[in-house]
């Protein structure tokens, strides 16, 4: 599935073939009519406008600018069709896509608000990139693990030292974590040098390995300046990680597809944030959820961030399209993991699975650390959480048999699924 499917409520135009265009679809905000602000919108974001000037190319225009493909009035929705000759794919790449689409939507005159909702790319423009070098089967073999994964945030997510965030990571995989990762803010500082974490937190995985037969997976934040962060990956890839984290909100998405399309990158890529800042306020700001998760699984993120459900959440329809797109077919490239994670603990896995499936980590923070009887026994818990999903039993049912469980949902309560999907 692509987030496109509900495109073009209109039929398309006859003389427009959407397989030679990206086409861009945004919501806006103006007192003038829809049609004139689509026009200034295609006008001002391909060629430019130069009415009037000698310099002026007709030719150009034609081939070159862009087309209000469509204008829809109950939603305020506008799409412009570019033409795929104005994308340097090769060496614009991911990052190029934002420079046409969005160049100067944003500050528009006549135009108080515009967000870049969803973009439709053809075939020729998806497949040439890589994607996920690994998707949600690659992953699933590395784990072993064919259920719904539980996974951990180490905290405090800085000032630990190496062994003492291994050791950490070590008790929540005994309790049932599959996935660890670093804080955003935890590079390489002076208490933590990130050679010396990733060994550490190698060692760890041989150990849990070695001692109870489960595979785990961690992931070092690698998030830096460009030129660094290709570096700094291949350092912990030799020091053992067998994952690596990248904050893209922070780096942007040239520095994602720099990593994936590396052949020294050998282990998956978690893409974490996607720009929430962007995507989560006001629907006539920015660029959304929806664009940013389809350039995330483009450039070749393994595992990406998106929000949980829980009872506080607005927008679950939302991030159940998100979720889909993220899991389903893209013109042939792997799919992508989703990590979802806000306010997650064991009393609302139930919920999410039955909402988003089992292709998810669930990556808790305070639902773990903060359990009655330790970090141990918050990851049993989640744990125990779903596997009686994966047994079709809800987690109340087994909170009654199962003591860690039981104190999880006593202490945050439970959450059926229908309390959060009406």
């Amino acid at each position: 599935m692509e987030l496109g499917e509900e495109f073009s409520p209109y039929p398309y135009k006859p003389d427009l073939d959407p397989e030679e265009h990206v086409i861009a679809r945004y919501r806006v905000r103006s007192d003038l009519p829809l049609m004139k602000v689509a026009t200034k919108i295609a006008a001002e974001e391909s060629a430019g406008t130069w009415t009037g000037s000698k310099w002026e190319e007709p030719s150009i225009y034609e081939k070159f600018g862009a087309k209000v493909f469509g204008t829809e009035e109950e939603r305020s929705i506008v799409d412009v069709a570019y033409p795929l000759e104005l994308f340097d794919l090769e060496v614009g790449g991911g990052p190029q896509l934002f420079s046409v689409v969005c160049g100067r939507v944003f500050d528009l005159i006549g135009v108080d608000g515009a967000q870049l909702f969803d973009v439709l790319l053809p075939r020729k423009y998806v497949t040439a990139f890589k994607g996920p070098g690994f998707g949600v089967e690659g992953i699933r073999r590395t784990l072993s693990i064919r259920g719904p994964m539980a996974g951990i945030v180490i905290k405090p997510k800085v000032g630990l030292l190496p062994a003492s965030q291994a050791r950490i990571f070590y008790e929540a995989a005994l309790g049932g974590v599959d996935v660890g990762v670093d804080g955003e803010s935890l590079i390489s500082q002076d208490f933590s040098p990130i050679e010396a974490r990733a060994s550490h937190i190698s060692d760890m995985i041989d150990r849990i390995r070695s001692e109870t037969g489960k595979k785990t997976m961690y992931a070092i934040n690698v998030t830096a300046k460009t030129t660094k962060s290709l570096e700094i990956a291949d350092r912990v890839i030799e020091s053992g990680a067998n994952a690596i984290m990248i904050d893209v909100a922070a780096t942007g998405p040239a520095n994602l597809q720099s990593l994936a399309e590396d052949p020294s990158i050998t282990v998956p890529i978690y893409a974490m944030r996607a720009r929430y800042s962007s995507s989560t306020g006001r629907e006539d700001r920015g660029i959304s959820m929806r664009v940013m998760v389809k350039v995330i699984r483009l450039l070749g993120g393994d595992l990406l961030t998106r929000r949980a459900a829980r009872r506080d959440l607005v927008g679950i329809e939302e991030l159940k399209k998100v979720n889909e797109f993220l899991i389903g077919e893209f013109h042939g490239l792997h799919s992508t993991l989703p990590v979802g994670c806000g306010g997650v603990h064991p009393g609302l896995a139930e919920a999410n699975v039955s909402i988003f499936g089992k292709d998810q980590v669930i990556l808790a923070e305070d639902g773990i650390y903060e359990h009655p009887w330790g970090i141990r026994a918050g990851a049993t818990a989640m744990k125990q959480a779903l596997d009686a999903v994966m047994r079709g039993e809800s987690t109340l049912n087994a909170s009654k048999i199962q003591d860690e469980l039981r104190l999880a949902v006593e202490k945050w309560g439970y959450t059926p699924p229908e309390a959060l999907v009406g």
